[in-house]
């Protein structure tokens, strides 16, 4: 939570394409995220998509023909205008010609910092979430695309990947831009000090983070965000004033991680695998799981906090009764 947006990057993924000639031109089961009211959002309406796309046009930095042109495709995508696999040709057919001239990445980019903005602004909704995740698996099926040699084509710069089997520069934008919700003033204050729209962006993030690292078909890096959320939620005392403060900012993140992809994260624990370098294990889930127990029963937090804290007690002891039920099912018996 205390990474900062890359500025020059995301300013040149909102808005310097429209130097660059564009041409004109599986299903998934939604879930009901045992999330209490006070920590969810209201569900987007047709009219909360227009407002986030009106937003999103009138964008200074988002002026140029591709940007405009990307956000109309997520727009009427979200209004059921048209499928995400359908969106995700729409996209493909605006940003291959950039990729094939070697644009810089900024502008190329742009498809995932517009992507991340509506996360940001809508992700507290797990059926708009599922579309923007159906659209990212869909473009990670389309072609390579390719030079005039036939080789696929990356990002270059230190990246790795090609597009867009690989989605190149999704993990980075979204590490930058969509999670990395920044405290309101200059100063970096705590946590503590978030605006309760900060708070909210947040839970909107990790809700779409955590239905990702279910339904995701391509590792963008979404079990060492939910390891940190973990970390950042749970391993820290909240005894002081500015500690219970800070408690309404980040315990609920790190509850969603548990409420809406917990049965993931469990089996990632179970093999040592809920990131790169390997140091979760099911002594990590258990302490999380007490942790969570404790902030639930603490009389010095708000309400709300310990609520959702409960919830998410209550699923790890549900998946583990489901793993004790499955070993002992597989015992013989004698």
């Amino acid at each position: 939570m205390r990474l900062f947006i890359a500025s020059n990057l995301l300013m040149a993924a909102f808005g310097l394409a429209s130097a660059f000639v564009v041409p004109t031109h599986p299903a998934l089961i939604i879930p009901t995220l045992p999330v209490s009211s006070n920590h969810s959002v209201a569900i987007p309406s047709s009219r909360s998509i227009k407002a986030w796309a009106d937003a999103a046009r009138s964008d200074p930095r988002r002026q140029g023909v591709v940007s405009q042109r990307t956000i109309n495709i997520l727009a009427n995508m979200l209004e059921g205008r048209e499928v995400p696999e359908s969106a995700a040709i729409s996209i493909a057919a605006v940003y291959d010609p950039l990729i094939r001239q070697r644009a810089p990445i900024g502008p190329v980019w742009g498809v995932w910092a517009n992507l991340c903005d509506a996360i940001r602004a809508l992700g507290g909704d797990a059926e708009i979430d599922l579309h923007l995740i159906r659209l990212l698996n869909a473009m990670a099926r389309l072609p390579d695309v390719t030079d005039r040699s036939g080789r696929p084509i990356g990002p270059g710069g230190g990246f790795s990947g090609v597009y867009w089997k690989d989605l190149p520069g999704m993990a980075p934008i979204f590490r930058q831009y969509a999670i990395s919700v920044e405290p309101g003033s200059s100063e970096m204050p705590d946590e503590g000090d978030w605006t309760d729209a900060q708070r909210q962006t947040l839970m909107n993030v990790v809700t779409f983070g955590a239905l990702y690292l279910v339904h995701g078909e391509k590792d963008i890096g979404m079990a060492f965000h939910a390891k940190i959320g973990l970390l950042d939620g749970l391993e820290v005392p909240y005894r002081t004033p500015i500690e219970i403060r800070r408690a309404r900012s980040i315990v609920p993140p790190a509850a969603v991680w548990i409420l809406g992809a917990g049965e993931t994260i469990l089996e990632l624990c179970t093999h040592g695998k809920l990131d790169t370098e390997g140091d979760c294990s099911l002594v990590q889930w258990t302490y999380w799981k007490k942790r969570f127990h404790e902030i639930a029963t603490s009389p010095m937090l708000p309400y709300d906090v310990r609520d959702i804290a409960e919830k998410a007690v209550m699923r790890m002891e549900d998946l583990g009764g489901q793993i004790q039920r499955q070993n002992t099912s597989h015992v013989p018996s004698s």
